[in-house]
């Protein structure tokens, strides 16, 4: 097993509360362990487990509604730090990675000194790399700068997927950034920070600059955007999750829009996935309200133009592209 999962610590907190039925909320990358961990809380602190099915996809998407019409006591929501003030009994395991990160830093050491100073993040699987990786890093003569944590994030250095505040913090400090995670928040963070980053993926065996792979998902942003220009019938999703309810922001979208001369509709949704985007076949183009970076990240699962906020705010007139990816 390449996590700490906690089991033993989840064991005492289950036993010293008394609970008696216990929701596993698992990010599909971690769903094949579900069965064992729950056969382990049943024997060992002697509760009902019943495991989440649906998909993950972060913080702001604990299982709120599902535990109360199941009867649940507490939620055990793993591979992600706490994001929401939810009034639920709520066990948060940050599954950190096992998997030894320096050595493919020091690989990656001819691909960081040609910039000089660098910014170090982390997703929160390899926040405890953070301080190694930092010492490995000056000791070939790189300077390192380390962003405090802010806004969602919980640890200094740690990157979300739709929270990158810990670096923007400090982009205009250095040249390039460091980040030990995925593509998806590598991508992410170069929008951002419009800084070049070096990814390292230690689960994929991956070290490489992202820049080109960037240059051509922003290529197709623009081509998207300027296509949606010219179509008259938006659809805005209103995201149901509990960190993906931002009504207002598409109440705002719509009316933005609506003055700009299209047609809009407000559609809520708990899954935002092609089978929505198909069911609404005479809608010409869609915004996403409930994430960001959703469109971007799962542009090639969607069969109709999608939409960030942001680049719905161009279409409306209210921002210009340059403004959003420089």
């Amino acid at each position: 097993m390449t996590y700490e999962l906690e089991q033993e610590s989840i064991i005492k907190t289950l036993l010293s509360s008394k609970v008696k039925n216990v929701l596993l909320q698992l990010p599909d990358g971690l769903k094949p362990y579900g069965t064992k961990i729950a056969e382990e809380l049943q024997r060992k602190a002697r509760v009902t487990v019943i495991i989440h099915g649906d998909p993950c996809y972060g913080a702001c998407d604990v299982a709120r509604d599902e535990a109360k019409a199941l009867g649940i006591d507490m939620i055990i929501h793993f591979g992600h730090t706490p994001m929401l003030k939810l009034k639920r009994n709520i066990i948060y395991v940050e599954a950190r990675s096992k998997l030894n990160v320096t050595r493919l830093v020091a690989k990656a050491l001819p691909l960081l000194k040609k910039y000089g100073s660098v910014g170090l993040a982390a997703t929160v699987q390899h926040i405890s790399a953070i301080n190694k990786v930092k010492l490995l890093l000056k000791a070939h003569g790189i300077k390192v700068l380390v962003g405090k944590r802010q806004g969602l994030l919980k640890y200094d250095g740690q990157v979300l997927g739709c929270d990158f505040s810990t670096c923007i913090s400090i982009a205009s400090k250095v040249s390039a950034f460091l980040l030990i995670g995925s593509f998806t928040h590598a991508l992410g963070l170069r929008i951002v920070t419009r800084k070049p980053v070096v990814l390292i993926d230690p689960y994929q065996e991956v070290i490489e600059d992202v820049e080109l792979k960037v240059k051509k998902v922003l290529a197709k942003r623009l081509y998207i955007v300027q296509k949606c220009l010219g179509l008259s019938k938006f659809g805005i999703v209103i995201g149901l999750k509990p960190g993906q309810l931002h009504l207002e922001l598409a109440k705002r979208l719509k009316d933005l829009l609506s003055k700009a001369g299209k047609n809009v509709f407000l559609i809520s949704a708990r899954e935002i996935n092609s089978q929505l985007i198909l069911n609404f076949p005479d809608i010409d183009c869609f915004v996403i309200s409930a994430c960001p970076f959703l469109p971007i990240y799962d542009a090639d699962l969607y069969p109709k133009p999608v939409l960030t906020p942001n680049e719905a705010l161009a279409i409306a007139g209210v921002k210009k592209l340059e403004e959003i990816y420089g």
